[in-house]
């Protein structure tokens, strides 16, 4: 998600989508798991870099196949409940799924896809909670990369929950985009220090 941990708040409770869109637009990061608000400040370039890596894969993939469907990166929030709205990095919702963006404003639903970006600060962040909200409001696959560590872990949904698929050579295979192959390597080749 950001740069520095992801912190809980002190705001009036509880907090629901309408409060969050009553925070100030300064630039951090606001979002709600269960009814707890965190707060995270701007991404840094090294975070943004790896954002834009994905986001440019996913998107030229989805318009080359002709997937259909929307890429999208943050800022933008998504909504599995009113006490559960988060701002994932890059979110890729499926053309079956376009009800979803109605309101202009924010994805109100599960995407198909979310990748988020970690930093060593917001790992558990990511790792957990996050994990958790997305395994539990129905998204297909949630990406994590993590570019101090070089990694990319892909879960994708099964009966039993999330799986991480198998890194065969230093490439996955995302299930959700037939086709795709990602370089591990690749993905974090020559990023700012």
């Amino acid at each position: 998600m950001a740069t520095t941990v992801a912190t809980q708040i002190e705001v009036g409770w509880p907090m629901t989508y309408a409060s969050l869109k009553e925070m100030p637009q300064d630039g951090n990061r606001y979002e709600i798991i269960d009814r707890e608000p965190f707060l995270s400040s701007a991404p840094s370039l090294l975070h943004a870099e790896v954002v834009a890596r994905r986001f440019v894969l996913s998107r030229v993939f989805v318009l080359q196949h002709q997937l259909g469907g929307r890429v999208f990166t943050a800022p933008g929030h998504v909504r599995f409940t009113h006490l559960r709205v988060v701002e994932p990095d890059v979110v890729y919702v499926g053309p079956t799924k376009s009800l979803l963006m109605a309101d202009p404003a924010l994805i109100d639903g599960a995407p198909d896809l979310v990748v988020e970006v970690v930093s060593p600060s917001s790992r558990r962040y990511d790792q957990d909670l996050k994990f958790r909200v997305y395994a539990e409001g129905g998204v297909l696959e949630y990406w994590l990369a993590d570019p101090q560590r070089r990694m990319l872990t892909i879960f994708a949904r099964e009966e039993s929950g999330f799986v991480a698929l198998p890194v065969a050579g230093g490439v996955v295979r995302p299930r959700l985009l037939p086709g795709l192959e990602v370089d591990v390597a690749s993905l974090f080749a020559d990023l700012l220090p």
